[in-house]
């Protein structure tokens, strides 16, 4: 993307466009941090938990490729995670998750090229406020919830990562840490998670054709996507793909009709539970055109093309879930809503940001928005508490329960308040059932079961 920058950068209204764009993330960061600390552990957890010591961290990985998942990256993250963090403690990794997504607004606004850190602060104030905002019921699977929030997130920040990267060798500059760090960089991302094969072909595919002829960016450009390429060959070739696919009916079909239907499901039922997101999006692309600046960085035509491309990267996004559609859920959408923003932002950030007060207006934005939030999450925080400490009184009963030498635990069912941002599923009436298994085998007990509700 093309340099900016923003007249204020050199006026004496600097400080405060950073002070302002500083406070929307501490007031952002201050609200996530404290939800994460009464989020308990569910479903996934006591999955994960037990296969992370399934042999050391790594042998436990390269289990998983063979019997689940290609994600090396992230499961080694994941697995690293909860061997270094018992269950009853998870609400630390899920108030720390709120940071990577702060990184990957920072990372992300990179891509704009700033000339000035005041610039830059104020794009991923903004960014991560609008996703905060926006993205209101992903959170609770994508952010909070430890084991969603390490598989999502983390791959959020490596593609954040190289996408400022190509931009930065778009714009004639070379990449940090020079071809081999490109590389390395690209099989990150492309490992980390299939939701971000479309970002990495399209802006690669890009970068490449614009940089033609010139040897030393060439270079650059595809050693980022030779390594986003390799990454993605090792996902896809896990025999753990297959084993997963498995578990549900009509995986890996190519009844086309029937993909397209899919296809049109899932993007409704995304775009169902971002209605507002979809909203503040239109009315940023009106801004993006009402402004008018002198300043050539900001040509439409140039800002049109890279919205069109990350606009096409966002809706192929979920095509790899058309692999397995039975299994697909509306978190898988992430990718896609975070694109959208990427691309809006591409077109209507640089004319906003040329302008006397660019800098301050996306800042003083971005703290409107994030003093929002504790009105917002007030209720759900209040529930996650209060489902933290049923969740913990259950914990010391199993375990008093299997110090005693009981095998088989029937338990009271908990109070669910579903809400957007907590992610809490309950055990059922079958001891058999995967997740019942999974809390079995963690306390060290036969069988736990919850009556069903009546």
């Amino acid at each position: 993307m093309d340099p900016l920058a923003s007249r204020i950068s050199e006026s004496r209204l600097a400080p405060l466009a950073a002070w302002v764009a500083v406070a929307a993330v501490a007031v952002t960061l201050w609200v996530m941090v404290r939800h994460g600390l009464a989020i308990p552990a569910s479903a996934d957890d006591f999955c994960n938990r037990n296969n992370a010591f399934a042999g050391t961290a790594l042998e436990a990985t390269l289990a998983s490729y063979e019997g689940w998942t290609g994600r090396l990256v992230t499961t080694f993250a994941l697995y690293h995670a909860l061997r270094l963090v018992d269950l009853p403690q998870l609400a630390v990794i899920s108030s720390l998750l709120p940071l990577l997504l702060a990184l990957g607004a920072w990372l992300l606004a990179g891509a704009f090229d700033a000339r000035h850190a005041i610039d830059r602060l104020a794009i991923a104030a903004f960014l991560l406020v609008a996703a905060v905002l926006g993205l209101h019921h992903f959170t609770g699977q994508v952010v909070f919830w430890a084991t969603g929030g390490i598989v999502y997130l983390l791959p959020l920040v490596l593609l954040a990562a190289w996408l400022a990267t190509m931009a930065r060798i778009a714009d004639g500059k070379p990449a940090r840490g020079g071809a081999l760090g490109a590389f390395v960089l690209g099989v990150l991302a492309g490992n980390s998670i299939e939701l971000a094969w479309s970002a990495l072909a399209v802006v690669g595919l890009a970068v490449l054709v614009a940089v033609r002829g010139q040897p030393r960016q060439l270079r650059h450009a595809m050693a980022a996507v030779a390594g986003a390429i390799a990454g993605a060959a090792i996902l896809a070739a896990a025999p753990g793909n297959y084993v997963r696919a498995t578990a549900t009916e009509r995986s890996f079909g190519l009844d086309a009709p029937w993909l397209a239907g899919e296809y049109a499901r899932m993007l409704g039922e995304v775009f169902a539970k971002a209605p507002g997101f979809l909203a503040g999006l239109a009315a940023l692309v009106a801004v993006g055109l009402v402004v008018r600046t002198p300043n050539l960085a900001t040509h439409w035509r140039q800002r049109a093309l890279v919205a069109a491309l990350l606009v096409v990267a966002a809706l192929a996004s979920l095509l790899p879930v058309l692999a397995v559609p039975p299994q697909f859920a509306p978190r898988n959408g992430f990718f896609l809503l975070v694109l959208l923003l990427a691309a809006v932002a591409a077109f209507a950030v640089p004319p906003i940001l040329a302008t006397r007060y660019g800098a301050l207006l996306l800042a003083g934005a971005a703290l409107a928005g994030s003093l929002l939030l504790p009105f917002r999450y007030a209720e759900d925080t209040q529930v996650a508490q209060l489902l933290r400490a049923r969740w913990t009184e259950r914990h010391h009963a199993l375990r008093a329960a299997a110090s005693a030498g009981r095998k088989d635990v029937v338990l009271a069912r908990l109070p669910f308040y579903p809400r957007p941002t907590v992610h809490a599923l309950e055990l059922g009436d079958d001891p058999a059932r995967w997740d019942n298994k999974c809390v079995a085998r963690y306390y060290g007990l036969a069988s736990v079961t919850v009556p069903a509700e009546r």
